[in-house]
């Protein structure tokens, strides 16, 4: 009986990586990197604390819900309508344009150690008195 106990205290190991097909879905397969992909876009999801096997099951039951909707969509001719199309490309916006602005932009604005000491003797730089000017002089 310790023995047991002693087995169901050890952590699990993690289930072994996806590689090529996962699933098969009529005409459509869902590969490992769309498991990845999903796992990447559903990281701050609170399901994310399962074991890394639920985690997976979890991914892996999203893509398939996902590809099986997109089929009946068009099947349905829904994928045609102007409506959905635009709202569509405004969900589109709302996840790309943050991780635009995460991932480009803000490593962009914010200086390197590098940068701040090149510009270091910047500092003494005093502001033109004048009101009509907003220049530095150095």
């Amino acid at each position: 009986m310790l023995l047991l106990l002693g087995a169901a205290e050890a952590p699990a190991k993690p289930p072994p990586a996806l590689k090529g097909p996962v699933a098969t879905l009529g005409d459509r397969t869902v590969e490992a990197v769309d498991i990845e992909q999903a796992g990447k876009a559903l990281a701050g999801e609170p399901d994310g604390n399962k074991t890394p096997g639920a985690w997976r099951r979890f991914l892996l039951d999203r893509v398939v819900d996902r590809e099986l909707l997109s089929a009946e969509a068009l099947r349905r001719g829904w994928l045609d309508s102007a409506s959905v199309k635009a709202r569509a490309a405004d969900r589109n916006h709302a996840t790309l344009a943050p991780l635009m602005f995460e991932k480009v932009l803000v490593p962009g604005i914010i200086p390197t150690p590098d940068e701040f000491a090149a510009r270091a003797p910047l500092t003494n730089c005093a502001r033109s008195r004048s009101r009509a000017s907003s220049r530095w002089a150095c």
